[in-house]
């Protein structure tokens, strides 16, 4: 069965430019309302009418930094609405002095295009066949339930997955 975390595991090169969300922690309505405000202005008019859609907020730098270095965004979500969301064209907005906000543009079929992933599976299948991976990946900080947030690169993702493999 096809699956994004077993092509991850097969093939990690070819998710070089995507991070990797795992979790279930939802934003605060503050923080929302931070981040959009943040959002509308730092973009032009132009970009700001495009909505690109909240990802996440981060005050951890090395949680910015993968983000910033990254093209693609797989979100596999746990908390209400959970599925596999897919995000390219991410922007960084910096939100007051020490939060970051990422936001996207969610459209799954640009991404798989660009990630070369098999077309004959919809979203739901590929989150069908990885949901329960994905929950050892969120769980893998040690954050309980529902306070997980894991953001991974790539080889990070790829180096949990052959620890799975191998237990």
């Amino acid at each position: 069965m096809f699956s994004v975390l077993s092509i991850c595991l097969a093939d990690p090169q070819r998710f070089a430019k995507t991070v990797f969300i795992f979790g279930d922690a939802r934003l605060t309505a503050k923080d929302t309302r931070a981040a959009k405000e943040a959002y509308q202005e730092d973009q032009t008019e132009e970009e700001a009418a495009e909505r690109r859609r909240l990802i996440c907020v981060t005050h951890d730098r090395s949680e910015a930094r993968r983000l910033e270095e990254s093209a693609y965004v797989l979100m596999y979500w746990f908390g209400a609405d959970a599925g596999l969301q897919a995000y390219h064209d991410v922007v960084a907005v910096k939100v007051g002095k020490k939060k970051v906000a990422f936001f996207g543009r969610r459209h799954w079929s640009t991404v798989r295009h660009r990630l070369d992933l098999p077309s004959g599976i919809v979203l739901a299948g590929y989150w069908a066949a990885d949901q329960r991976r994905a929950d050892r990946i969120a769980d893998s900080d040690g954050d309980e339930r529902p306070e997980r947030f894991v953001i991974l690169r790539h080889d990070e993702v790829h180096d949990l997955l052959e620890k799975d493999c191998g237990s």
